[in-house]
């Protein structure tokens, strides 16, 4: 789970790791609000090696009675 502050870094970020990611077999997904609410349901289903989110978005999942957060953060490791 990684945690930033702003979308704007959370983009950056994200293209920053992606070959990174990429090359070591992770997949990552970027949560935040204009995130789709499509992809964020693909991954509600299948859920990424590494979510990228901003406290607000943080506080939404874990608030949501739609977001299965014991299943989505199971095998949280770090963060």
């Amino acid at each position: 789970l990684y945690v930033a502050p702003i979308k704007a870094l959370l983009n950056n970020q994200e293209i920053r790791l992606g070959d990174y990611t990429q090359m070591v077999g992770l997949r990552r997904f970027v949560w935040h609000g204009d995130a789709q609410h499509s992809q964020k349901e693909a991954v509600l289903r299948s859920p990424a090696e590494l979510l990228m989110t901003t406290p607000e978005s943080l506080e939404v999942m874990l608030m949501s009675p739609r977001v299965p957060v014991q299943q989505l953060f199971k095998d949280l490791r770090y963060l």
